[in-house]
């Protein structure tokens, strides 16, 4: 819902301007949860598919949704949450312009554009509009004659600004793997439009969670994903994040390694970036921290707001310090080759070195009291026979740094009846 993308444009966006708010979906038509910033409302009768789904039950476009309606009427509304700066804006309607004799109206405050479809040149897959000035509310009203059989297919809608700067457009639907956007119909019709610098790839849960193991094809299916990318987008950079670690069910997702590893490797073989989430972020069985610390979702899967916005500056942290380090020309003396891999000195380069997420915490934000309040009370376990110091941590979902750490163990040995603390 755009906690994490939107506190990287946001911050991208103060320092090197503001092109745009980018993509936008009218989610309610698709019943699915809007991204934080909006909401939105339709009326009329509307049919709707996205990414999620393999195949798609209608042909999706870029934003990895689509909404189709024949309605005579049909109506939908972005809303959003605080005012846009002031300024001309651009508005993109990525659509299906083809054979087309609706009339769109698109309002917002006291200006109005009247479109007529069947007028409009078929050489770019969206309607642009331009608006003086965007309140909070944009209103998309749809009209065809009553014996018209065309059909309004909508993919999306851009919103952007006249001076220059930053757009950041987020993509896709949650759920979704990385295979996602082979099944994106108008993808090559419509990416060479978005014209994006640089594509982040971030996928890979879904691919793995569920399982919990990296299938044998996934390499492949990425690599042609990479291509599809290149094949609309020929100068782009693309880059590859890995995934955080997860615990499904109370269970470590131990694949997230595995993914780690084939993203590496996809990223190395095939000229993109690589952003290591999972080691940045703790490595493995570091979910539990980051539930303790209370920036996870219960479920353990996801973050919560103020994890995703963590998440969101440490990427924005290492993005920079990437670029400062290129303009610096990449001076040997302050990198580090691993697995055909260049770091910064100063990074996390195996999941042996676990940072210090409590030290991210107090750096980047305010959540003392928020890691005091969701801390568990302290409880206690009984030693007995056949119990291991790694046994006891598994199944009370501690990784064995923790319960030595709590209990001021140097060793791993243990007594029948030594009483352990299990949290603090």
């Amino acid at each position: 819902p755009d906690y994490f993308t939107g506190t990287v444009r946001k911050k991208m966006q103060e320092l090197k301007g503001n092109a745009g708010r980018g993509m936008v979906f009218p989610y309610a038509i698709a019943k699915t949860y809007s991204q934080s910033d909006y909401t939105s409302t339709f009326q009329g009768q509307w049919a709707t598919g996205n990414s999620i789904q393999t195949p798609p039950r209608l042909p999706v476009g870029v934003s990895g949704f689509a909404a189709h309606t024949s309605d005579v009427k049909a109506i939908f509304t972005i809303s959003f949450k605080s005012e846009f700066p002031a300024g001309e804006k651009i508005i993109k309607v990525f659509c299906d312009k083809t054979k087309n004799d609706y009339t769109l109206k698109i309002c917002s405050g006291d200006e109005c554009v009247l479109i007529l479809m069947d007028t409009l040149s078929s050489q770019t897959p969206y309607i642009e509009v331009r608006l003086k000035k965007l309140s909070n509310n944009v209103v998309f009203e749809l009209e065809k004659p009553g014996q018209s059989t065309s059909c309004f297919k909508l993919h999306g809608i851009s919103i952007e600004n006249l001076n220059t700067g930053l757009l950041y457009h987020n993509l896709g639907v949650g759920g979704a793997c990385f295979s996602a956007l082979l099944y994106q119909k108008y993808f090559e019709n419509e990416m060479p439009f978005i014209g994006a610098d640089l594509v982040i790839c971030d996928w890979g849960g879904n691919d793995f969670m569920y399982k919990n193991r990296v299938e044998p094809q996934l390499e492949s299916i990425m690599i042609q994903t990479l291509q599809r990318i290149r094949k609309s987008l020929p100068n782009a950079v693309i880059l590859i994040p890995s995934a955080q670690d997860i615990n499904k069910k109370g269970k470590n997702v131990t694949a997230a390694k595995q993914y780690a590893a084939l993203a590496r490797k996809v990223a190395l073989e095939n000229n993109c970036l690589f952003y290591d989430w999972f080691v940045v972020s703790g490595g493995s069985r570091s979910m539990y921290k980051w539930s303790e610390y209370g920036i996870a979702s219960k479920d353990n899967v996801h973050l919560n707001i103020k994890g995703y916005q963590l998440k969101g500056n440490l990427f924005v942290e290492a993005f920079l310090n990437s670029l400062n380090a290129y303009k610096n020309n990449l001076n040997p003396s302050s990198l580090l080759l691993n697995n055909g891999m260049f770091y910064l000195k100063d990074s996390i380069i195996n999941d042996s070195l676990i940072p210090n997420i409590k030290d991210s915490i107090d750096q980047q934000t305010k959540f003392k009291k928020t890691a005091k309040k969701t801390a568990k009370k302290r409880t206690f376990y009984k030693v007995k026979k056949g119990d291991t110091i790694a046994g006891i941590a598994r199944k009370n979902r501690l990784t064995v740094r923790q319960l030595k750490a709590y209990n001021n163990l140097k060793g791993n040995s243990l007594k029948i009846g030594q009483r352990l603390i299990l949290s603090k």
